[in-house]
C-alpha cells in the first residue's frame, strides 16, 4: 500500500492513471499528452506505475499498451475510507506539511567538452572509463539494467539507479539515488532521474545534464556535485579526444 500512495502522490502519474482509466494507450500516445515532459521522465513515471500494481502492459507487436489496473487501487482506497473520520482533517495537514517538505526541482547544466560525441558517450557508459572521472563502476547498457557508482571522493557514498533509455553518441537516462551509508545524501534509489544529451558543437561536444525529481534542500549541494564532476569528465576526455 505504501507503494500504491507514493505513486499517486505525483500530479503526473495520477494524470497518466486517469489517461488510461477507460482505454489502453502506448507510451508514445501517453508522452504526446505530456509535451513537457521527455520520453525518458514518461517511462519513469510509468516505472513506478507498474512496480505499485497500478496499471497492466500488454505487448502488440513491438508495442507496450498500458491501462489502469483498478484493484491496484483497492488497498489505499480502504486504507483512506477508514481514515475517514474527526481525524482526517488532522492527516491532511500533516500531510501538506510533508509535501511542503519534499518539495521537487530540476538542475539543468550545460557544458562544453572537447572531445567528439562518441568518446565522450564512452566515458559516459564504460565502467573502465568511468572510473576515470566519477568512481568505480557498473554500467549495463540495455533498458532496466543497473547503474552503480562508488564514488571515491569525500564520504564515498554509493550511487545506484537503472537504465531508462540509451540512444548511443547521444543520449542516456538513468534514475538516480543514493544508497543508505554513513555520511550519503537523504536521496532513496530510484527517487529521482538523471538525463545526458550530447550534440557536436565546434569540433567537440555539447553536453546537457538534466536532474529532475530532487528534493529542493539537496537543489544546491546537488548542483554544485554535478558542476565538479562534469569538470572531471572534460579532464578526463580531452586527452584522448
Amino acid at each position: 500500500m505504501d507503494a500504491t500512495l507514493r505513486a499517486v502522490a505525483d500530479p503526473t502519474r495520477r494524470a497518466i492513471l486517469l489517461l488510461v482509466r477507460e482505454q489502453e494507450a502506448s507510451a508514445g500516445e501517453i508522452a504526446a499528452r505530456f509535451p513537457e515532459l521527455s520520453r525518458p521522465a514518461v517511462s519513469q513515471h510509468l516505472r513506478v506505475l507498474g512496480a505499485a500494481g497500478l496499471i497492466t502492459v500488454r505487448r502488440v507487436g513491438n508495442r507496450r499498451l498500458y491501462r489502469l489496473r483498478p484493484e491496484g487501487l483497492a488497498d489505499a482506497a480502504r486504507f483512506l475510507d477508514g481514515m475517514w473520520s474527526a481525524r482526517l482533517g488532522r492527516l491532511k495537514r500533516a500531510a501538506e506539511d510533508a509535501v511542503g517538505r519534499t518539495e521537487t526541482m530540476t538542475i539543468e547544466q550545460t557544458v562544453w567538452i572537447d572531445a567528439p560525441p562518441g568518446t565522450v558517450w564512452r566515458y559516459l557508459t564504460d565502467p573502465e572509463h568511468l572510473r576515470d572521472w566519477w568512481g568505480e563502476a557498473e554500467f549495463d547498457p540495455r533498458p532496466g539494467g543497473l547503474v552503480r557508482v562508488a564514488m571515491d571522493e569525500g564520504p564515498r557514498p554509493v550511487m545506484r539507479g537503472e537504465v531508462v533509455d540509451l540512444v548511443p553518441d547521444r543520449l542516456v537516462a538513468f534514475t538516480f539515488g543514493w544508497e543508505p551509508t554513513p555520511g550519503a545524501p537523504d536521496l532513496p534509489v530510484g527517487s529521482s532521474l538523471v538525463e545526458v544529451v550530447l550534440a557536436e558543437q565546434n569540433g567537440g561536444t555539447r553536453l546537457t545534464l538534466r536532474h529532475s525529481g530532487l528534493p529542493s534542500r539537496l537543489g544546491g549541494e546537488t548542483a554544485g556535485g554535478w558542476l565538479h564532476m562534469l569538470r572531471r569528465l572534460g579532464d578526463a576526455t580531452r586527452s584522448v579526444g
